[in-house]
């Protein structure tokens, strides 16, 4: 044994974030991104900070891949294996062309990708793939003036502080049970009593406070 613990080796990098909340007031909060990403050369810690924040953007891309392109009533129609990954791999071939021209048109104007709608994106290239009446340069041209027509607003910064968010609900989570035992008279009967108690046609007035527990979803 040379002393080397067992695991995955990782870099931590640290960083604090200034930000200027809607009041106008300055809020500074740390940051330790933990990465194996280990060269720093490759992966400068100032690059790395910057695109932190961008992590969320792969559950668009699963919306865009797995929906928006698709359709909804669209479905894979091989029967064989070697067949469904053929047409997944064409799948991502036309996702990522479509990607490439969403940046290309981002890149024309010097703004953020995220302000270029992938629907747009697909509309656009769907109805220059089928009119096909220029040649390809101009036709694509045309298709990036055209997605620059229809682009999204830009997003509103995100301020939040990383607090935990405190629950919804302040009843009790096993309300109906607390209820039962504190409240109900009918917990604590006995199994001939409760039978009893239903032939009998008794009826008993329960406190307000348990009608409003017991109406909680």
């Amino acid at each position: 044994m040379d002393g080397t613990p067992h695991g995955h080796l990782v870099r931590i990098v640290e960083y604090t974030v200034t930000i200027k909340t809607a009041d106008g007031r300055t809020r500074t909060e740390p940051f330790r991104l933990v990465t194996t990403l280990l060269d720093h050369e490759q992966a400068p810690a100032a690059e790395i900070a910057a695109v932190y924040h961008e992590r969320w953007e792969i559950e668009n891309g699963y919306g865009e891949l797995k929906t928006r392109l698709r359709g909804a009533a669209f479905i894979l129609r091989s029967k064989l294996p070697e067949l469904v990954c053929q047409e997944l791999f064409a799948l991502l071939a036309v996702y990522q062309a479509l990607c490439t021209l969403k940046c290309e048109a981002a890149l024309a104007v010097g703004i953020d990708p995220d302000r270029v709608s992938f629907t747009v994106t697909v509309r656009v290239a769907r109805d220059h793939a089928l009119s096909a009446s220029a040649e390809p340069a101009q036709a694509r041209r045309n298709a990036v003036r055209d997605i620059l027509d229809d682009l999204l607003p830009r997003r509103r910064d995100r301020q939040c502080e990383r607090v935990k968010k405190p629950a919804k609900n302040t009843f009790p989570t096993n309300y109906m049970a607390v209820y039962r035992e504190n409240l109900c008279p009918w917990n604590s009967m006995s199994m001939s009593a409760h039978q009893q108690f239903l032939s009998s046609g008794t009826k008993f007035v329960m406190p307000a406070r348990s009608v409003i527990m017991a109406a909680v979803p």
